[in-house]
């Protein structure tokens, strides 16, 4: 596993957490799913209408130092639903901020080690959201994206043991190539991928977030589905994967 932090690092680490979600603890606060709520319509009279809760949760990447009990019980302790957990694997090699997080050993996750931590959820009340796992797929070195491939399917595997229902991670592109050269790649790569996907109950949520922060990323960026108008594209390719990713197999979140 990671070798633990020193002391002051780790309380440095949930500090500076703390400072910036600290802004969101109200909006946290449980609201119970079945309370009713007086309202007025356009004619003045009154409107009984149900309030439904949405969970609030955070990515553990922002925790890099703390263990994934530790950042069950910070996540509880500051009034929060639910937690992305990342599952990178434990040589990773990517260096980039919150990459190389490894909150779930995916590779060694048995039946015990998924009911210890489905157990940890409980005794803390905190849910997981989704596992995350953020590399490139589309590389055009097939040796990483190997790599990448692989461990993808094996979070995805992780996924369905713990009854967790979505798998968050990034298409990939080759940031030295248009868009519109991607589509047979993407095809390629992602078919087995999304059929794993299906085969196991699981759901792939792709951020959106361009990946364009560093040299190495210019310049197209190392994500290829960043805005509506490329998933419009990817829709109309002609791909039978981005087509499945696009209708429904898998679903989207905006990166902030």
């Amino acid at each position: 596993g990671r070798t633990p932090a020193p002391a002051q690092a780790r309380l440095s680490s949930v500090a500076d957490s703390q400072r910036s979600i600290g802004h969101y603890r109200c909006i946290a606060a449980r609201i119970p799913e079945n309370r009713r709520d007086t309202c007025t319509d356009t004619h003045g009279r009154a409107q009984l209408h149900r309030v439904r809760r949405m969970n609030l949760g955070f990515a553990s990447a922002i925790l890099p130092d703390l263990s994934l009990v530790e950042v069950l019980e910070f996540a509880a302790s500051e009034g929060f639903d639910c937690v992305e957990l990342m599952c990178w694997p434990l040589d990773a090699s990517d260096q980039r901020r919150y990459a190389g997080v490894t909150h779930i050993d995916v590779a060694r996750l048995d039946r015990a080690a998924a009911d210890a931590v489905l157990a940890a959820c409980r005794r803390t009340g905190v849910d997981i959201s989704a596992l995350g796992y953020y590399p490139n797929p589309l590389t055009p070195d097939l040796e990483e994206r190997a790599v990448y491939v692989t461990h993808l399917l094996r979070v995805i595997d992780a996924a369905a043991l713990l009854g967790v229902e979505v798998v968050n991670t990034f298409i990939g592109r080759d940031p030295h190539r248009p868009i519109e050269h991607h589509w047979d790649e993407v095809e390629r790569v992602w078919r087995p991928i999304v059929a794993h996907a299906e085969a196991t109950g699981v759901r792939l949520a792709i951020e959106n977030c361009p990946m364009l922060f560093t040299l190495d990323e210019w310049p197209g960026g190392k994500n290829l589905v960043t805005a509506p108008a490329v998933w419009n594209a990817c829709q109309h390719s002609g791909s039978t994967s981005t087509r499945l990713i696009c209708s429904g197999k898998a679903s989207t979140s905006t990166a902030p």
